[in-house]
């Protein structure tokens, strides 16, 4: 069967329609509704992991003048946990992006609602926010990466 000219553009148009709703940023905004929040305009170096079935990673770099913004809109601290477990899949990430700083201030919070949880850790210095979205935990156990903060 030979599609005529009329039907091949409407698949290139349809395939193209498909193609750009699949697009956009669906792990950033997976990430916003889970955790309630939304990133500042202008975020860049933006970079996913997302080849496991348990969480996505990812990084953003915020801009200078929304950091006071963000460390506040993530009730954002200055001290790790012991027990805190680090941002999944870094390593996975594009260079130089895949590693983070372990000199200047790290800020970090974890947090979960009813479906997911996160754990997210800013560098200040180079103002880039590193995230870890675990989905939902199926069974019910206990959510990976999530500490009583309290």
């Amino acid at each position: 069967m030979r599609l005529s000219f009329r039907s091949r553009s409407q698949s290139v148009f349809l395939l193209a329609l498909f193609w750009s709703a699949c697009g956009g940023n669906y792990h950033q905004d997976y990430f916003e509704r889970a955790a309630c929040i939304k990133l500042p305009a202008g975020i860049s170096d933006v970079e996913h992991f997302t080849g496991s079935d348990i969480a996505f990673t990812s990084h953003y770099t915020i801009p200078a003048d929304s950091l006071e913004v963000i460390v506040a809109r993530l009730d954002l601290l200055p001290v790790l946990p012991d027990d805190w477990q680090p941002i999944l899949f870094t390593e996975k990430l594009s260079a130089p992006w895949n590693d983070i700083p372990e000199d200047g201030l790290i800020l970090y919070c974890t947090g979960t609602n009813n479906w997911n949880s996160w754990d997210i850790l800013l560098h200040t210095e180079s103002a880039g926010l590193w995230v870890t979205v675990y989905y939902t935990d199926a069974p019910g156990g206990p959510v990976p990466g999530l500490v009583d903060r309290n």
